[in-house]
């Protein structure tokens, strides 16, 4: 009859009694993303297990990320799919977090390394601080901190310098670094910089702490609880001491508590425990000292105990004020807002921030956390920063505030507001291009003036200025340097922002001078001068030289590569027509301290590359080589040169050590290698940056330590060392053996090589075809080994011979070769 009946069923999931978390089965997860390209992806449910929970229930989220893109959609689908536009290059951290149906959590700290296809540079970051004690040590995995779009971990080259009385030894196949700390170190903590290098010349470096501990001595770790312990109202409570120890014997750990404000919170320490008790809401540091009862060594952290009320109590949403806030220009703050909740729900909340025109604030909802950014340019007192809380349950609310918020830096951190750059007209050469960029909305164009002089009460001559086409808020004028412009010039630019009517401004200083051919020529601004000799200019021309800001197009600071830390301004030296004929001097006036690592550099134009320019000291001053127009600045080189690989030069029967120095240079005079403890002859070849070593005589069937010792011209040492089998890579002549000359036909010079098997007396002779000796190239008694010599066409008398064919005979005992070669004139 077909007939029907519904009954309706309800089910109902309980959750496990006992319900277990998940728990993420690695430490940390490096990521290495391809910007501009597709997207890295990662399978999670690899890296996660839960006894009581299918991994299909298990959900993943991320923390906010600016660096790249986490697609949220492949989260959801418990895939990660990190991605980035071409333009975004680095390294940043995020944190993900597995969640199960009963909202038990863990997370993972996931390290991205965004590296650019085009540039092929490498991108390092995230080495962690190791904490070591004398005569023990530890370990790293230098290839999970870096990635490099084009070479694999086994193309690259790791090295490191920094450590003093830590022996470093990285493995070169596996890259497995270890760190030894000798038993008699004396230092408290080391800094070691590693640098990864490709094979295209390409490197990134960063930078850990080691910091050595003695036996007895104590370090106490909060962090392994992050810092914080949360009790309840009234209730005792009792903390485990001795898994906060990560150094010492927590066995013979004497312990004491110190509670900052009693009222709040009560502690004391019974046996390895420590028993706290809330007295009122809100938070209180307790300060736990550990100390050694052998050795009296101590350790000090302190402990945020946060008093909350018991679950169940109608307790109102109570936060505190975060009081004055100070900022460091171009740089993000980070502000953990659950330690703002004096009670309440820190589950339940919602926070959200009222706008500030100088802050940008992004509240990351996941972690409960907000990263402050001051706005581009902006220095000085931005005011207040209100955070409001909202508890989604109760619908409670309360407001934290921020006050006063002062953002401070220095010339190296970002401009103002509004920012006058000069650019010199690549057509009509006599001509700045000037640039007025606004980081605020104008009510109209702004104002350019031209000022000759210091006379304050002279009034500035307008520049006309026009919108740049389909860039906002920058504006052009022009700037001629005539011949009648000598002297302090000012440009000086202001502006109306729009939404706060303030004026913005402002000022950009020239001094200029004329050059003259036949004199002698000199130019000061601020701390800089330069001279030239006569004749050091190809033509007579005025010279301009003014401090330059170096910004990117988001406005920031340009950074220095190549491990060179900036120390001055960068000054332009201008010239419209001229160029340098001679070579002159650039000095500048260092204030503070004479430090050896400073130098002047110049700036290449074709490759924006800086150039070592010397660093010569004069009493106050450091001077350079003037070779060029252009920019210059103050330096500080601290990275040392990087020896590499062992080549074989077999043309010249040489070996060669490869040579990297980003900043001053290889200092030649420095170079020193050893061969099984025994200084050998070697030559420095800056052009093709390697040391070539010239074997003689050392095959005795054993493998040969090399040691090379080297300096570039800032101070920063190297000592490499490689052991090598000479016999494989340079298999020892078995006979005499002589080379056709090169080039043949020759005019002026030409080259000969032969082979030595042992040592030997010999002699290598020019004859005419009459058979007169004509030169005694070399004679005596040689090891073995290859040898090469150079002829320029003259007699033992020093004179040019005619054009026409000559033999050279290489003679020792029961030997005689010969070969012809031909001279052309």
């Amino acid at each position: 009859s077909n007939a029907v009946d519904i009954q309706q069923i309800q089910v109902r999931v309980l959750p496990p009694e006992d319900p277990q978390p998940p728990q993420v089965i690695i430490p940390s997860l490096k990521v290495g993303v391809r910007a501009g390209t597709g997207a890295s992806t990662t399978i999670l449910d690899s890296l996660v297990i839960d006894p009581d929970t299918p991994i299909e229930l298990l959900s993943w989220s991320s923390s906010s990320l600016s660096l790249a893109r986490i697609d949220p959609a492949a989260l959801d689908s418990r895939r990660l799919e990190v991605s980035a536009s071409p333009d975004s290059v680095g390294y940043v951290p995020v944190t993900l977090k597995v969640t199960d149906p009963t909202l038990l959590v863990d997370s993972l700290a996931v390290r991205i390394y965004v590296s650019s296809p085009i540039t092929g540079i490498p991108v390092a970051g995230g080495l962690p601080d190791l904490i070591i004690e004398t005569g023990k040590s530890g370990q790293l995995d230098l290839d999970g901190f870096y990635f490099d779009t084009d070479h694999t971990d086994a193309e690259v080259v790791w090295s490191g310098f920094g450590q003093e009385q830590i022996v470093v030894d990285i493995d070169l196949l596996t890259h497995l670094t270890t760190f030894q700390v000798p038993e008699t170190a004396t230092n408290e903590f080391e800094e070691i910089v590693f640098t990864v290098l490709d094979p295209d010349g390409n490197f990134a470096s960063d930078t850990m702490r080691v910091t050595i501990v003695h036996p007895g001595s104590v370090v106490l770790d909060l962090g392994v609880i992050g810092g914080q312990k949360t009790v309840t109202l009234g209730i005792p409570d009792t903390l485990a001491l001795r898994p906060l120890i990560r150094i010492g014997a927590p066995q013979n750990i004497v312990w004491s508590a110190l509670s900052r404000d009693a009222t709040k919170v009560f502690s004391q320490v019974l046996t390895d425990q420590l028993l706290l008790i809330g007295v009122q809401l809100g938070n209180s540091q307790v300060v736990l000292t550990a100390t050694d009862k052998t050795t009296g060594n101590s350790s000090v952290d302190s402990l945020v105990v946060n008093v909350v009320p018991e679950s169940g109590t109608d307790a109102p949403l109570m936060l505190k004020d975060i009081g004055p806030l100070n900022l460091t220009a171009e740089q993000d703050t980070t502000i953990d807002l659950k330690t703002l909740v004096i009670s309440g729900n820190t589950a339940t909340i919602v926070w959200t921030v009222q706008p500030n025109p100088n802050v940008g604030v992004e509240i990351d909802s996941l972690n409960q956390v907000a990263i402050l950014r001051p706005t581009p340019g902006f220095q000085g007192s931005a005011g207040a920063i209100l955070f409001q809380a909202r508890d989604v349950f109760s619908d409670q609310e309360a407001v934290s505030v921020a006050t006063p918020v002062q953002v401070t830096g220095n010339f190296l951190v970002g401009g103002e507001l509004l920012q006058i750059l000069l650019i010199h007209n690549p057509i009509r050469t006599n001509f700045f291009d000037v640039f007025i960029r606004s980081r605020r909305d104008l009510l109209s164009a702004p104002f350019l003036g031209f000022l000759l002089g210091e006379d304050p009460t002279a009034n500035p001559t307008a520049i006309p200025v026009n919108e740049v086409d389909n860039v906002q808020n920058m504006w052009f004028g022009s700037l001629v340097l005539s011949n009648d412009i000598v002297g302090l010039v000012e440009l000086s630019a202001t502006g109306i922002a729009k939404d706060s009517r303030v004026g913005l401004t402002d000022t950009l200083r020239l001094q200029i001078e004329r050059a003259q051919v036949r004199s002698t020529f000199s130019i000061t601004y601020g701390d800089v001068t330069v001279s030239l000799p006569q004749d050091g200019v190809t033509s007579t021309s005025v010279v301009a030289l003014y401090a330059e800001p170096e910004v990117d197009r988001a406005g920031r600071s340009k950074p220095v590569l190549d491990g060179l830390t900036p120390v001055s301004e960068v000054y332009r030296v201008y010239a419209p027509w001229a160029k340098v004929k001679r070579e002159g001097e650039i000095r500048f006036e260092q204030a503070g301290p004479s430090d050896p690592s400073i130098g002047i550099y110049r700036q290449d134009e074709a490759t924006e590359k800086w150039q070592f320019a010397g660093s010569r000291r004069v009493g106050s001053q450091i001077e350079g080589a003037f070779s060029a127009f252009g920019r210059y600045r103050l330096l500080a080189d601290a990275v040392a040169p990087v020896a590499g690989d062992v080549d074989v030069l077999e043309a010249e029967g040489a070996l060669s050590i490869s040579l990297e120095d980003v900043g001053s240079g290889v200092d030649p005079e420095s170079v020193l290698l050893t061969v099984n403890g025994t200084p050998v002859d070697v030559s420095f070849d800056p052009a093709h940056h390697r040391v070539v070593w010239t074997p003689r005589g050392v095959w005795d069937g054993v493998d040969q330590m090399l040691r090379l010792r080297l300096t570039d011209l800032a101070g920063n040492e190297t000592v490499w060392e490689r052991r090598i089998d000479l016999q494989t890579l340079m298999p020892q002549a078995t006979q005499f053996q002589l080379e056709q000359n090169f080039p043949n036909p020759f005019n002026p010079e030409t080259t000969i090589r032969f082979d030595v098997p042992g040592a030997v007396d010999f002699r290598l002779v020019i004859y005419n075809l009459l058979g007169q000796e004509i030169r005694t190239l070399m004679a005596g008694r040689f090891e073995a080994g290859r040898y090469t010599v150079s002829w320029d066409a003259t007699d033992d008398l020093g004179r040019q011979i005619a054009a026409g064919m000559y033999l050279y005979r290489l003679e020792a005992r029961d030997v005689v070769l010969t070969r012809k070669m031909v001279l052309v004139k």
